[in-house]
C-alpha cells in the first residue's frame, strides 16, 4: 500500500469511527443518565450539539436527577447551545427532580440572554414546581435587577411569596438590593405585603438601617405606620436596631 492510499484509509476510518461515536452518543445513556448531547449541553459544545441533533439526540431526554439538557445549558450560561435547543423543540417548562426549570436555572445565575430566549419560547415565568422559588425571587435575591424588569415585563407575578410568605419586594429590602427594589416597584409590587412575622418591605429595611431603600419606597407611598406581629413599627424598629439615621428620617 502506497502512502496516498494508507493516508486515505486512515482518514476515512478516522471520520467512521467519530460517525459511530456521534451515532452511539445519540443513542446511549452514560454513567448518572447522561446522553452525549446532554455533555456537549452542559459544557458549551455548540457544534458537537448541532451534529447530535442532526443525527438524531433526542434534546427532551434526562438523566437520573431529572435535568435536561436544558435545564444544564441554562444554568452554565451557554447562549448558542440553549438557542440550539430551542430551535429544536426542547421545552422549557421541564423541571429536574428538585423542582428547577431552565428559566429558574438561568434568573438565579444571572443569564439575561437565556432568560429572554426561554420567555420567547413560553418559559412559565411563575413557575415553582416542588416549592423552589419562583425565577423573579431568585433574580431578586441575587441582585439581578436587568433579570427582574424582564421577568416582570413578561407578566411574572411582582407579588409572588416564597419562603416564609416573602415577595421579592421583601426579599429586595432584606438583601440590600436597592435596583431590584426600585425595578419591582416601577412594575407596581405591592408595597405593603408583610411576610408571616408581619414585616413589611419598609418594615425590613428600616430594620437594617437601609435608608436609600426607606426613601424610595416611603416615597412611591410606604405604609409608615403598619405594626408587624410584635407590635413594632418601621419607626420602631429602626430606633430599636440604633439606626438613628433611618429613625430621623421616618
Amino acid at each position: 500500500m502506497d502512502n496516498d492510499n494508507f493516508v486515505t484509509y486512515s482518514v476515512l476510518l478516522g471520520v467512521g469511527v467519530q460517525t459511530l461515536i456521534l451515532w452511539v452518543g445519540c443513542l446511549y445513556n452514560f454513567m448518572d443518565g447522561w446522553t452525549m448531547l446532554s455533555w456537549a449541553s452542559d459544557r458549551g459544545y455548540t457544534s458537537l450539539l448541532r451534529q447530535m441533533i442532526k443525527w438524531g439526540g433526542v434534546v427532551g431526554t434526562r438523566d437520573n436527577s431529572g435535568e435536561t439538557a436544558l435545564v444544564k445549558a441554562s444554568r452554565n450560561g451557554h447562549n448558542d447551545v440553549v438557542d440550539a435547543l430551542l430551535r429544536a423543540n426542547a421545552d422549557p417548562n421541564v423541571p429536574s427532580k428538585k423542582g428547577k426549570t431552565p428559566l429558574n436555572c438561568a434568573a438565579e445565575n444571572g443569564h439575561e440572554v437565556i432568560v429572554q430566549y426561554l420567555l420567547k419560547a413560553n418559559a412559565d415565568p411563575d413557575a415553582t414546581p416542588k416549592g423552589v422559588e419562583a425565577p423573579i425571587l431568585k433574580a431578586t435575591r441575587n441582585g439581578e435587577a436587568s433579570i427582574v424588569t424582564l421577568l416582570a415585563s413578561h407578566k411574572a407575578d411582582v407579588d409572588i411569596k416564597g419562603q416564609m410568605n416573602r415577595t421579592p419586594l421583601v426579599v429586595a429590602c432584606i438583601r440590600n438590593q436597592p435596583a431590584c427594589a426600585t425595578a419591582l416597584v416601577e412594575a407596581k409590587a405591592s408595597l405593603n405585603i408583610s411576610d408571616c412575622n408581619g414585616l413589611t418591605p419598609l418594615i425590613w429595611a428600616s430594620v437594617h438601617g437601609y435608608l436609600h431603600i426607606v426613601k424610595m419606597l416611603v416615597a412611591n407611598g410606604a405604609e409608615l405606620n403598619i405594626h408587624d406581629k410584635t407590635h413594632r413599627s418601621a419607626l420602631m424598629w429602626a430606633a430599636v436596631q440604633l439606626k438613628w439615621e433611618t429613625s430621623r428620617y421616618l
